[in-house]
């Protein structure tokens, strides 16, 4: 059970951490445009 929760943990964190990684181009454009 712990293994399953710990597990459970580092999933969620790579895939909040690859939803920031695609969208950081658009939040790139959105502050250029922002700046403009």
């Amino acid at each position: 059970m712990r293994r399953l929760r710990t597990w459970l943990a580092v999933l969620l964190i790579i895939g909040l951490a690859a939803l920031l990684w695609k969208e950081l181009p658009a939040m790139r454009r959105y502050m250029k445009i922002g700046r403009m």
